[in-house]
């Protein structure tokens, strides 16, 4: 079973961050209410144990959380590759598979 930490980003709360981890990335994302957010990033894991600590790593740590923003940063700017940058177009087909 593979493991997804995320970062969900709320448009109209200020732009608030959300992170978390689940088995099931379009369900979880489609439980964060009816505000719009994008999906502006996430992890796989394999092992549930490692996505739970990546994401408390995230929540806990500001560095932790500064590093992953200088590698989106980085990835948009092509900086260095990020193979799992997400785009909003692409969590958009993620979170809605025809």
């Amino acid at each position: 079973m593979v493991y997804y930490v995320y970062v969900i980003k709320n448009k109209y709360k200020n732009g608030n961050l959300y992170f978390g981890y689940t088995s099931d990335l379009k369900r979880r994302i489609s439980e964060h209410g009816v505000a719009p957010r994008d999906l502006i990033y996430y992890e796989a894991y394999q092992d549930k144990g490692d996505a739970r600590n990546r994401e408390a790593q995230l929540k806990k740590y500001k560095s932790a959380w500064g590093q992953l923003k200088k590698r989106i940063y980085n990835s948009v700017n092509k900086k260095e590759g990020v193979t799992n940058f997400v785009t909003a177009r692409s969590a958009r087909k993620l979170a809605n598979p025809r």
